[in-house]
């Protein structure tokens, strides 16, 4: 009764399946109260909707019946959402530590413990991760990430004001494993005081200013993310007269400018977990009628093993228009130390890039 009341007049089997899983990510608080055999056996269905919470054993097993009510049929899988990325030669149960739910007929995995995670994706500690499926005993492999569908994009204006202040405004879209990071993120400000977020964001780049960040609900699921922000930066530059000035960042994620101060260990013994993504940030730099812009960065491209940067730099008038990217497409999640020398390749041409300098008067 309650899956048909949630499907409502809806017949697409994919779309009611979405419908089903917002519906439990939403209302079974993740909470896990066990005892005994409870670490292994999962409540019943009854019980688990009378409580409304239940740890992941239970959100697969209302899943389930939900599904299975409205002719879907589900798989627990049986998964590490730690470092592990293969199964032990010897079974052993404390090679999975979550579990998961598999659509066979949709080829899809889902994981309803996550109330900031839309239907059809995973968090990264569940990708490119064998599974065991319950109902089957098949082995099968969640989807590793790629820059196709797990990236951030950032579309940033900025307008510098005579005294050397900047006005700026920036839109950013995430999706994939970023989605439900954001989401996450921009809920626990949520009646935080905002001049403190603003300021913490700034001080990672040495900025100073005002601004506000403005995103729709972080759990409505059936909507696409994004996160908007205003700022006002305090002089950047000394004017009048020659200065010179890196692009500023604002309150924008500012993700590549983070990762390109990121180095790869000395020496590694062990292999370490890496993913597939995507970064690309355009940014215009409008500057006074009377500035004279001299000299502005030259563009740049890298590739090494999997990985590329890019950066170009041209002027329209008095707006310089910036593109920069990192791109990472990995043949595994798992990386080691042939990857630290590709990534030591790509970092130190990014690190330049991010001191290259605007030259004006």
């Amino acid at each position: 009764a309650l899956a048909k009341e949630i499907v409502g007049k809806e017949t697409d089997p994919l779309k009611q399946a979405r419908l089903l899983y917002n519906w439990v990510a939403h209302n079974i608080r993740y909470v896990g109260i066990y005892a005994g055999a409870g670490g292994f056996v999962p409540h019943e269905a009854q019980s688990i909707l009378d409580n409304r919470y239940g740890d992941c054993k239970d959100h697969v097993v209302i899943l389930e019946s939900l599904l299975r009510a409205v002719g879907i049929d589900s798989s627990p899988a049986l998964i590490n959402a730690g470092d592990s990325y293969k199964l032990p030669d010897v079974p052993m149960f404390t090679a999975f530590n979550h579990v998961i739910t598999y659509l066979p007929k949709f080829n899809l995995f889902v994981d309803s413990t996550d109330e900031f995670l839309p239907f059809g994706l995973l968090n990264g500690d569940a990708m490119d991760k064998p599974v065991v499926l319950a109902a089957t005993g098949e082995v099968k492999r969640t989807p590793k990430t790629s820059p196709e569908k797990d990236f951030v994009e950032v579309h940033t204006k900025l307008r510098m004001s005579p005294d050397g202040s900047v006005v700026g405004r920036s839109v950013s879209v995430m999706r994939g494993t970023y989605e439900s990071e954001s989401r996450r993120t921009q809920f626990g400000y949520e009646n935080k005081d905002q001049e403190s977020i603003v300021n913490d964001l700034l001080e990672r780049f040495m900025e100073r200013g005002t601004g506000k960040i403005m995103v729709g609900n972080p759990k409505n699921l059936d909507h696409s993310w994004k996160v908007d922000s205003e700022f006002q930066l305090t002089p950047v530059v000394n004017v009048p007269g020659p200065s010179a000035m890196t692009v500023p960042v604002g309150v924008a994620p500012g993700y590549i400018k983070w990762i390109a101060n990121s180095t790869a260990p000395k020496a590694r013994r062990y292999p370490s977990s890496c993913s597939s993504i995507r970064h690309t940030e355009i940014t215009e730099l409008s500057f006074p009628a009377k500035t004279k812009l001299e000299i502005i960065p030259k563009s740049v491209q890298v590739t090494s093993g999997r990985m590329r940067y890019e950066a170009s730099y041209r002027l329209k008038g008095k707006t310089l228009i910036v593109k920069r990217e990192y791109a990472s497409n990995r043949e595994t999640s798992v990386c080691d130390a042939n990857n630290d020398r590709h990534w030591e390749a790509i970092s130190r041409v990014m690190e330049r890039d991010m001191r290259s300098q605007i030259f004006f008067k």
